[in-house]
């Protein structure tokens, strides 16, 4: 299942062609919050997967908190509760993320509002580069025992 979560959250899964995966889709979303023009943002589409991404890190942060405890006392524990509280972190940044644009059908996209949802997007990103390496590691562990 660790094996799994990585490749998903490393993007080293099939992606549909012109989208991008991982990591690198925070920054991809935070240039078109910025660049695109007001009136071809789709705030339903953003809030709508802002509250995915938010609910699922939510989920990854419990997962391995919870593998984490399951291996309590073994040496990948430590780096699955690290993995866990990088993306609980990152899972804080995402609800800033969606107070700025709750889940509904229509809303204001405002350029300040835009680049604070960019930049709140931004710090998201190396808590979940973080956690990705930590499960490496911990797959690592694994390995080697």
């Amino acid at each position: 299942a660790l094996k799994r979560a990585i490749r998903f959250a490393s993007a080293k899964t099939p992606i549909h062609e012109n989208y991008v995966g991982g990591p690198a889709a925070l920054d991809e979303w935070a240039n078109v919050l910025e660049n695109l023009p007001e009136q071809k943002q789709n705030y339903m589409g953003n809030s709508y997967v802002g509250a995915c991404v938010c609910e699922g890190r939510n989920m990854c942060a419990q997962f391995l908190s919870r593998l984490s405890k399951k291996y309590h006392g073994k040496k990948q524990s430590n780096h699955l509760r690290k993995a866990a509280e990088c993306y609980e972190k990152g899972w804080g940044f995402l609800k800033e993320f969606i107070c700025i644009f709750p889940f509904k059908h229509q809303g204001d996209m405002k350029l300040e509002q835009r680049k604070k949802g960019a930049e709140t997007l931004r710090k998201v990103k190396p808590f979940e580069e973080e956690a990705i390496e930590h499960m490496k590691k911990a797959i690592a562990e694994w390995e080697t025992a």
